[in-house]
């Protein structure tokens, strides 16, 4: 009867009553994963004086240890390519140069960098367990430092924004490496004659902390 077949198409439709109950999908669920980071970084910082540019200083590229930990959520569609991600990186930069041209005259620098990442990642799934990637984001850096001039008032050097990105590759869902760089720009806090361009390269390797990603 017309019933019957109802019936019938209704069950099949649904599994009910059937062992393959598993066919109909479950939403997605974001997962998370937190990364434990360490690295190195190639930074400069250049300290520019304003109308004046026989006075600039180019501190010149410090290779100096990062530290950070990551915190990542995968978003339940795209096949989990997509994730947005933010997290704490340490890092700081020292140094001593001459003022040209006088020569004769010196400053130096010393400044910590507190980076606070806002952004998004993109998975390519190259074979297996292999995944390459590309990063975007908005970075908040909280510094503290000084410059000290022999022949200027100390400069205090203080946070910025900017934004950043980078690319890196992934090895079964646990190992990560990636190169990822920012340039920050008027760092200073207490001057109207200076005004601090700082820019940063980091080599990063990644640890991630818990089971397999799903």
């Amino acid at each position: 009867t017309a019933k019957s077949l109802i019936d019938f198409v209704s069950k099949y439709i649904n599994c009910v009553g059937s062992p393959n109950k598993l066919y109909k999908e479950s939403p997605g669920s974001t997962k998370f994963n937190f990364f434990l980071q360490a690295g190195m970084g190639i930074n400069r910082l250049r300290m520019d004086r304003l109308n004046s540019l026989n006075l600039d200083i180019d501190f010149g590229s410090r290779f100096t240890p990062v530290l950070g930990v990551e915190l990542e959520a995968i978003l339940p569609f795209r096949n989990n390519t997509l994730s947005v991600f933010s997290g704490i990186s340490l890092f700081g930069y020292s140094a001593e140069d001459a003022i040209k041209p006088l020569e004769v005259q010196t400053a130096s620098v010393g400044y910590t960098v507190t980076e606070i990442p806002f952004g998004m990642r993109y998975y390519y799934l190259i074979k297996g367990d292999h995944r390459l990637y590309v990063n975007a984001y908005y970075s908040l850096a909280l510094g503290n430092g000084l410059v000290n001039y022999s022949i200027s008032p100390t400069v205090r050097m203080g946070g910025t924004s900017s934004i950043g990105g980078g690319f890196g590759y992934l090895y079964k869902e646990r190992v990560s490496l990636q190169v990822k760089g920012v340039w920050y720009t008027t760092m200073t806090i207490n001057s109207s004659l200076y005004t601090g361009n700082y820019q940063y390269l980091s080599l990063i390797g990644s640890l991630r902390l818990g089971g397999r990603r799903e």
